[in-house]
């Protein structure tokens, strides 16, 4: 039913999801009770999950959550789902205010709300606001913060042309919008059919629209030697680098993610 649209190991994996989600077993207890035979309603489920998946529909949005830095996030098609890339921006993060627990923090472009929940998590001193435009997403990162037990401070507003007034930040995260509309024949179908365009593309007239914007709102939110962490399209390195240099940012570097790439921007004010 799978394939070709999965290679053999990926359709295995997915198989196993389908059958821990409508069993609610783990694989050590599914490998257990091969043996045992399952209702016609559980089937059902899982011939369900099978068809949704054949018709390249993220497996997070059927199950209807993602695992993002020991978190459990609600996913769905309002809301980008979590990557690994993601992740590993949290990860740089941490590891670089180690000794900053205390820290004010704004996450632009919250979507699914999972960095600000990350940070949240992990800077349990600090104070996290979340910024995002469109109102469904916003209601499902609220929730993401209700589930997860976590103090979040969500505001509804345009990073484009904001109109709240907000207090001076340490630390400002994004991970905007940076897909240019040409890149979209290099995505894959489960992407361009399922998830919301408004968090993906930007015109390729003006691609750094969304860092032009981030880089205004520090001019007057971001407090003197705080930090910025972006993620950004691996094309776009040179010129995200340039934006911040000629805005007048500090040690403005971009960096590598675990394949190498350009894929995050990190600079000081």
């Amino acid at each position: 039913m799978l394939s070709p649209e999965f290679p053999p190991q990926e359709i295995n994996s997915l198989f196993e999801i389908a059958i821990e989600h409508s069993l609610h077993l783990s694989k050590i207890e599914i490998h257990k009770s091969l043996d045992k035979n399952i209702t016609l309603r559980d089937e059902k489920n899982i011939l369900s999950i099978l068809t949704r998946l054949s018709q390249a529909e993220p497996i997070q949005y059927i199950l209807g959550y993602a695992s993002f830095y020991d978190l459990q996030i609600k996913v769905n098609p309002n809301v980008l789902i979590p990557r690994s890339e993601t992740e590993y921006l949290v990860e740089r993060i941490l590891h670089d205010q180690k000794d900053n627990p205390s820290l004010k923090i704004i996450d632009l472009c919250t979507g699914s709300g999972c960095i600000a929940l990350a940070l949240a998590k992990n800077l349990y001193q600090s104070q996290v606001f979340a910024m995002e435009y469109s109102k469904e997403a916003l209601r499902v990162a609220k929730q993401n913060a209700l589930n997860n037990k976590l103090d979040v401070h969500f505001v509804h507003d345009n990073l484009l042309s904001p109109e709240k007034s907000f207090p001076k930040f340490n630390l400002l995260v994004s991970n905007p919008p940076y897909v240019r509309e040409s890149e979209k024949k290099l995505m894959h179908k489960n992407v361009l059919n399922f998830e919301p365009e408004i968090a993906l593309f930007v015109p390729d007239a003006d691609p750094l629209k969304f860092y032009s914007a981030i880089s205004k709102f520090a001019v007057s939110y971001l407090a003197k030697a705080g930090h910025i962490y972006l993620e950004i399209n691996e094309a776009l390195g040179a010129e995200c680098k340039e934006l911040f240099e000629s805005a007048g940012y500090k040690n403005v570097r971009i960096l590598k993610d675990l394949e190498n790439r350009d894929r995050y921007l990190h600079a000081t004010k």
